[in-house]
């Protein structure tokens, strides 16, 4: 998804990082990319639906229900504040269905696949509920309680990395996790060229990883070339 949007839309400078959130139901998947270098990957099992499971019927039901999932969300967020500020990330990608519903209530259409708008606008949209909650959804957009619920912690969800980030614009996608994983299908049957791309970016994941825990990067290195190796070795055997 990220390469449809990088090469062929040109969303995003490459020479700037930038943070794609894939954010569902299920889980929230933060990644960060300069051109086609992955610096940071990060999943964290609490999406919109899973946010309002960890709580019950009379949490949700108070008055200060807004607050608490501020609250709860800021704390998955912080420990990763620090980290993702070392890139210097310039904009971040929202995907996946919930982004294009916070949309819509911008006034944007879904006739286009990428928009790009300033922070501001968000940010002023989540000051005009002075304290967004499901209800206030409803009852100035008319729409579906279910879908409310929905809305109310990705927004919050958002303003918390917009706020931990300070990113210079927002870009929304319509491309979905689903026709990620169609496209790269696709790219595996035809054996692209793109997929040693692929491979040379999960290993860059597995050295970022590596350096969170301040290990010997001569070490490091030595094991990945002789990895390598005995791998080469194996896969002509």
């Amino acid at each position: 998804v990220y390469y449809e949007m990088m090469y062929h839309h040109k969303a995003t400078d490459e020479d700037t990082a930038c943070l794609f959130a894939d954010v569902t139901s299920g889980g929230v998947g933060l990644t960060a990319w300069r051109g086609a270098s992955l610096l940071f990957q990060q999943n964290m099992h609490s999406g919109s639906l899973r946010v309002m499971e960890s709580f019950n019927r009379n949490q949700r039901a108070s008055i200060s229900f807004s607050t608490a999932v501020t609250e709860y969300l800021h704390r998955m967020i912080s420990p990763l504040r620090e980290e993702l500020q070392r890139f210097n990330i310039k904009d971040i990608i929202f995907s996946g269905d919930e982004a294009r519903l916070v949309l819509q209530l911008m006034g944007y259409s879904n006739s286009e696949q990428i928009i790009s708008i300033d922070p501001q606008q968000f940010n002023d949209l989540m000051n005009s509920f002075d304290g967004i909650t499901a209800t206030k959804l409803v009852n100035r957009y008319k729409i579906p309680e279910f879908k409310a619920n929905i809305l109310m912690p990705t927004m919050i969800l958002f303003n918390e990395i917009i706020t931990a980030i300070g990113p210079k614009s927002l870009i929304f996608s319509s491309f979905s996790f689903s026709q990620g994983i169609s496209w790269f299908y696709g790219v595996e049957s035809e054996n692209n060229p793109f997929m040693y791309q692929l491979r040379e970016q999960n290993a860059q994941l597995a050295r970022a990883v590596a350096a969170r825990y301040h290990t010997d990067r001569i070490h490091d290195a030595e094991v990945e070339k002789f990895s390598a190796l005995f791998c080469n070795a194996l896969r002509h055997k």
